[in-house]
């Protein structure tokens, strides 16, 4: 009876409410979703402005900041959680002040939006449609379906244009713009277990890694996040300075392609980094595998186990931290290529499928994990993650290549009005 009472289907309240409580933690992660990329593809360019080279706080400055800041809230919040259950005695007052707490924040999120829309009146324009194929079809695509009257003749024809024509549409137009590959690069590395995930957790904690030890680490991977938000931005002024003095460019179009290498180069400079300081964490891993006994790594680990020699954990978790500054350098370099090379009638667009292959890859990555879900297998994700973080590097960097070689400027399509617009 015990077994069955703690099963969240042992009855019908009991499975309703936690069939309710799935339900809006689905409705939050897909809200989260959606204002995440309508701040970073719609909103920054539009209040960042176009970009010059005398531009000293650009998308690079904001878009490290709104990094940054979401790294710091990551880093403290793990921390404050104790502390508030330890000063409540009763589960239902620390309960009650964390809701008190996140309706606190989402109001101030809310406040904060609206002031931000209403002292920005830009934000509230129509979008200037772009003259691009893309778009174009798009519009009339729209046209075809947008009279249809309610009515069994319509249906079918409304739910072909939902779960066929019009995804069929968007996967064909994400694939039409020119830096598909970065964004299926970043998208590969959402597979990857070498991260701080409850995956690598989990397995740590088996293999005899104490808590104290991976609060600590995990710490550091955070801190070494940060800081790439600062190195980031440095080496891009640095580089962007070095090109166009060596350059001596004067006209707007050699900026365009000097802001367009620098950032490429960066964003290329971040995945080369992160390849190669995940390799001696591959051989720890393999090397833990190896050292631990089958029946030992069968079982669930007692107390009685004992952390692994020092020296491993401070390999193991100094290339797993540094790994993440690569990271989120590539990261915030696709960022800022999304948000400049891609028309503005199609950003939302790209934004939404982007997010539906980095949707696929963690449901790969949770997938792997079920089929390979033996600790003694841990070593094979491990590998496989390292081939997809080197997949990952040859994608970006065959593009990154073939782009410099064309020249491709830095197209501030989506900053700068130009001819052949439509507003609606």
């Amino acid at each position: 009876m015990t077994g069955q009472s703690s099963s969240p289907f042992s009855s019908l309240s009991t499975g309703c409410l936690y069939g309710l409580i799935l339900l809006l933690d689905v409705i939050h992660d897909l809200s989260a979703i959606g204002n995440r990329l309508s701040l970073e593809r719609d909103w920054v360019p539009v209040l960042v402005g176009p970009i010059t080279p005398e531009t000293t706080y650009g998308l690079t400055q904001v878009n490290s900041v709104m990094v940054r800041l979401e790294l710091l809230v990551k880093l403290i919040a793990p921390s404050l959680l104790p502390i508030i259950m330890s000063t409540f005695k009763s589960r239902e007052g620390w309960i009650l002040l964390l809701v008190a707490i996140t309706l606190g924040m989402w109001a101030t999120e809310v406040g904060c939006a609206r002031l931000v829309a209403r002292e920005n009146p830009e934000l509230q324009e129509p979008k200037k449609i772009s003259a691009d194929p893309a778009t174009m079809e798009d519009l009339e695509i729209e046209d075809q379906f947008v009279h249809l009257k309610p009515g069994i003749s319509s249906l079918p024809k409304k739910i072909y244009f939902v779960l066929y024509q019009d995804p069929a549409v968007r996967l064909r137009h994400f694939f039409s713009v020119s830096m598909w590959p970065a964004s299926i690069s970043l998208a590969l590395l959402q597979v990857t277990v070498l991260a701080y995930s409850a995956t690598m957790i989990t397995y740590l904690l088996q293999t005899g890694f104490s808590i104290s030890i991976i609060t600590v680490a995990r710490a550091s991977g955070a801190i070494t996040g940060l800081s790439s938000t600062v190195i980031t931005p440095w080496l891009v002024g640095m580089l962007r300075s070095r090109y166009i003095h060596r350059e001596n460019t004067n006209e707007d179009g050699e900026d365009d392609a000097a802001e367009g290498k620098v950032v490429r180069t960066v964003g290329l400079w971040g995945i080369m980094f992160q390849f190669p300081a995940q390799i001696p964490v591959v051989l720890v891993l393999w090397s833990l595998s190896a050292a631990l006994p089958s029946e030992m790594l069968s079982r669930q680990t007692d107390n009685s186990t004992s952390s692994p020699q020092i020296l491993v954990p401070i390999i193991f978790f100094a290339f797993l931290s540094l790994s993440r500054i690569g990271h989120y350098m590539n990261s915030l370099m696709v960022q800022e290529l999304g948000q400049v090379e891609i028309p503005v009638s199609q950003r939302s667009t790209f934004a939404g499928t982007e997010q539906s292959f980095r949707s696929l890859g963690e449901l790969g990555h949770w997938a792997a994990t079920v089929v390979w879900s033996d600790p003694s297998q841990f070593k094979w994700l491990a590998m496989g993650s390292l081939l997809l973080v080197g997949s990952s590097l040859v994608i970006f960097g065959s593009w990154a290549r073939k782009s410099s070689s064309k020249r491709r400027a830095y197209e501030s399509v989506p900053l700068n009005d130009f001819e052949g617009e439509i507003t609606l």
